[in-house]
């Protein structure tokens, strides 16, 4: 059975790869919807004459495994070894057919518990949820992916940066003051859970960010978001709270350039200094002395 439905044409005469090695390419494509938790992980196979999507995953583990000669149409045929694909599809094979393996054992119900799991399995992509993410993150981290949103195609960049979002702080008047992302809230953006960190993904980009980034500048956004607000307002008395509690975790996500410093000075906690003191005791050994410093105190 033919499992691969041929998603680019050309004219070009058909290739055997057989015994020409390094040519096969595994190209992945991340595919989700707008509302939609999920996404997944799907994948094309050919060269870049000809590439074909994979319908059945585990078919095509199952080729690889046994090193099965195979003909896609007229355009491909090659032998399916490790060593037919380029070398830039390797690590991302290696991660396909992690995958596929234990796609395979549920389908052949060798654990009872994942019998009926196995049945109702989709096998034309991957789930990228959790660890799965994270490992196609690392791998392909900094560089562009094939992804179709909403049946929309386009190319998203891993980004091992966090976003750049940042929380400024502006004056209403005197006893008042607004605090506000330098996003649009209501614009497009999707928060997805990985096993040690989480992902957002927004426009072009693929974010991977830490837990502080989660627990600090991910969970003020969602505050907005949920509140469906562009910003907040609090008055004055707040400040001695925000800047105590707030502020150190969020040092550098919050602007504070449309406000004067002396307006805020008295609530910015100061800097804990250290003086060391050198000395020597009555039997002449060196002895040092420590001495903090918070302010005049």
């Amino acid at each position: 059975m033919n499992f691969y439905g041929n998603i680019v044409n050309d004219n070009d005469n058909p290739q055997n790869l057989g015994n020409d090695y390094g040519k096969v390419m595994l190209v992945p494509r991340i595919i989700m919807h707008e509302y939609i938790d999920d996404i997944k992980l799907e994948f094309k196979i050919g060269t870049k004459k000809q590439l074909y999507k994979v319908k059945d995953i585990i078919e095509l583990y199952r080729r690889i495994k046994n090193k099965e000669f195979y003909k896609y149409g007229a355009k491909l045929e090659f032998l399916h070894d490790i060593d037919a694909f380029e070398s830039e599809s390797k690590n991302i094979l290696n991660y396909f057919l992690k995958y596929a393996e234990i796609m395979d054992s549920m389908k052949e119900n060798k654990y009872s518990g994942y019998r009926y799991y196995g049945q109702s399995i989709n096998y034309s992509s991957i789930s990228l949820n959790g660890g799965a993410l994270e490992e196609f993150f690392e791998i392909l981290k900094d560089t562009y992916v094939e992804i179709e949103n909403d049946y929309t195609t386009s190319k998203i960049l891993l980004c091992t940066k966090a976003p750049d979002i940042k929380f400024e702080i502006e004056k209403v008047n005197s006893q008042e003051y607004i605090i506000h992302p330098n996003i649009d809230v209501y614009d497009s953006y999707k928060i997805i859970k990985g096993k040690e960190n989480v992902f957002m993904i927004k426009e072009n980009r693929l974010y991977r960010c830490n837990k502080q980034v989660q627990e600090t500048t991910l969970k003020l956004l969602n505050v907005f978001k949920k509140n469906i607000t562009q910003e907040i307002r609090f008055p004055k008395e707040y400040f001695e709270s925000f800047f105590s509690i707030v502020m150190p975790k969020m040092r550098d996500d919050i602007v504070l350039d449309k406000i004067e410093t002396k307006e805020i000075e008295q609530y910015i906690p100061k800097k804990l200094g250290v003086k060391l003191y050198l000395d020597y005791d009555e039997a002449n050994n060196i002895v040092l002395n420590v001495r903090f410093c918070y302010g005049d105190v």
